[in-house]
């Protein structure tokens, strides 16, 4: 559920995504999951980063995570595919789950049908790099 709001991407996102797929070291098992993330891309509204509001989940934002069949709430970096590791909570944008969250917005709940359908509620940005200034 994306509440009706326009997926936002900011210029400097959308050069590191296309920058990382130019060079195609995509590994196997995502690039099934590029498609998805492409689509994404093609309907967004690609904006500066000062212009991106400080509730949307972008490239190495760290946002809390609630999982509805847990029930626990983790926080979690969204980073692109070189950078994921599981163990230090960092997801890849090529995930499923990270393609899900990608540009969505505080208070958005994303069907994510891994497993078996559940919902994640997307509860706080905590981190943005854009909100301060910083873009990587």
């Amino acid at each position: 559920m994306y509440n009706n709001r326009p997926i936002i991407v900011g210029q400097e996102d959308l050069k590191r995504l296309e920058n990382f797929l130019a060079n195609d070291v995509t590994a196997s098992s995502e690039k099934p999951n590029l498609q998805s993330l492409l689509r994404k891309l093609d309907t967004a509204t690609i904006v500066e980063p000062d212009e991106i509001p400080s509730d949307v989940v972008t490239l190495d934002s760290t946002m809390r995570l609630s999982v509805s069949r847990s029930g626990y709430d983790d926080l979690n970096t969204l980073v692109i595919p070189e950078k994921a590791a599981i163990a230090a909570y960092h997801l890849s944008v090529l995930a499923p789950i990270g393609i899900a969250i990608f540009e969505c917005y505080v208070g958005d709940k994303v069907r994510w049908p891994m497993r078996g359908a559940f919902q994640i509620h997307i509860k706080d940005v905590l981190h943005q790099p854009e909100r301060g200034g910083v873009v990587p």
